[in-house]
């Protein structure tokens, strides 16, 4: 089967691309983006080329972005190019600069995505990269999903080359006379990627001559069992996390009861930025007492009794939103509807938690919307006297989390509403009330 029969089953099975729309294909100027460029091309696909100069190989990297361009008017495509001071960005970020020019690089493709109607980047990724991801995976500590190796099909970025090796990219461009800039960093063993490539595969083939194809065969079966893997962790979430207004909360004792327990919380705190280190911590107090306190980059997560309380890092300033009357929706920083009703229209004082009645009239506006503060009192709906809300909140059984996530409905210098909690019973429904102010949480 030539390049082109392999290339077109591999786009239509894995869906990567159709010939309606136009396509964008990052080109380096290296053969395997000139072939990728070459073969779309004659595969009949409309293409544009994006070109990165990163300035990591002085005037090599103008070289390259001048051949590239060179190339797109040859075949009369339209091209996008962009250039980095990548080595400066590194060393302010503290990233290594492979990691650096890989984040300039898509962050800019998801620019260009953007501002054009592309239905996908096509990047030249092949076999034999994805043996040299895996083994990089593995040497920094992967999961299993980490040992499915590149995805054809990551959000707009599409692997078309995934199906073949380097090999057959450098007799499909010698076979075509095809002209590419020879990148004489990609021998630079400084590079982690060079050094898998040019050290550790060589000294694998000599024990599997197929490694390549070896490793592609292990990244397709590790990708069917990493689906099966989702699928199971999907089912065990369902039963052991809730979420409520954005708050997550873990059952530890049903969490105990999974299978591979340490591998499940992992699962679900990973993508909250917990890192392994960090996780490792959290498992060793599931069953030791409340109060112990976790943060990540985005967010905080509490021991709880038998639940782990994860939330988004809150502003710790104090802020107030105004609401002024006559308003219907506010949707920043929370969601609320307002409706001034007749009061002999409604029938049902009683309602959920989410969903508050006052006596309009009582009211002065603007209403003000902030957190909560601990020298905060009320006068509860249902009760005589004023009560701290601190202590409402324990007699509610809140957590710290839960605590900090509480927002109230201020009217002059009264709590008219802790929101999603009770009504401030100055404000509640009485029989001369004409209006009601409903709103919805």
């Amino acid at each position: 089967m030539d390049i082109f029969q392999k290339l077109e089953n591999y786009i239509v099975a894995n869906a990567l691309l159709d010939k309606q729309k136009s396509v964008l294909v990052a080109v380096s100027g290296g053969v395997d983006s000139v072939v990728l460029l070459d073969a779309l091309l004659c595969l009949g696909y409309e293409c544009e080329v994006a070109h990165c100069n990163f300035h990591l190989r002085g005037k090599a990297s103008n070289d390259s972005a001048k051949f590239v361009q060179q190339l797109s008017e040859k075949h009369g495509l339209k091209s996008h190019f962009t250039e980095f001071d990548t080595k400066e960005v590194a060393d302010k970020s503290g990233e290594s600069i492979e990691m650096t020019a890989r984040n300039l690089r898509y962050s800019w493709f998801k620019t260009l995505l953007q501002k054009h109607d592309f239905q996908a980047v096509a990047v030249a990724h092949h076999k034999n990269d994805n043996a040299e991801t895996i083994l990089m995976n593995l040497a920094r500590g992967t999961g299993v999903r980490g040992l499915a190796g590149i995805k054809p099909k990551r959000e707009m970025i599409v692997r078309p080359l995934l199906c073949v090796n380097r090999s057959e990219i450098e007799v499909y461009a010698k076979n075509k006379n095809l002209k590419w800039c020879e990148d004489k960093t990609n021998k630079d063993i400084d590079f982690q990627r060079n050094r898998i490539r040019h050290k550790i595969i060589p000294e694998l083939k000599k024990i599997n001559p197929s490694f390549v194809e070896t490793m592609h065969k292990f990244a397709e079966n590790m990708s069917s069992t990493t689906a099966i893997y989702n699928f199971a962790l999907d089912h065990l979430c369902k039963t052991i996390i809730t979420n409520d207004n954005g708050i997550c909360k873990v059952n530890i004792p049903l969490l105990l009861k999974c299978p591979a327990t340490k591998t499940v919380l992992f699962e679900i705190l990973q993508q909250f930025d917990f890192k392994s280190i960090m996780i490792d911590k959290i498992f060793s107090v599931l069953q030791s007492q409340s109060g112990k306190k976790f943060f990540s980059a985005s967010h905080q997560l509490i021991k709880n009794r038998n639940e782990l309380i994860i939330s988004t890092l809150q502003n710790t300033e104090t802020k107030q939103f105004v609401i002024k009357e006559g308003i219907q929706n506010i949707e920043d920083p929370i969601k609320l509807s307002f409706e001034i009703l007749d009061r002999k229209t409604v029938k049902y004082l009683n309602t959920p938690k989410n969903i508050a009645l006052l006596d309009y009239e009582q009211l002065i506006f603007p209403l003000m919307l902030r957190h909560w503060r601990y020298s905060d009192r009320f006068r509860p709906f249902g009760l005589n006297g004023f009560q701290n809300l601190s202590d409402f909140f324990i007699n509610q059984k809140l957590s710290l989390i839960e605590k900090d996530n509480v927002w109230l409905l201020e009217s002059g210098t009264k709590i008219a509403w802790i929101i999603n909690h009770r009504i401030d019973g100055r404000f509640m429904i009485r029989k001369g009330t004409k209006k009601i102010l409903k709103i919805i949480f």
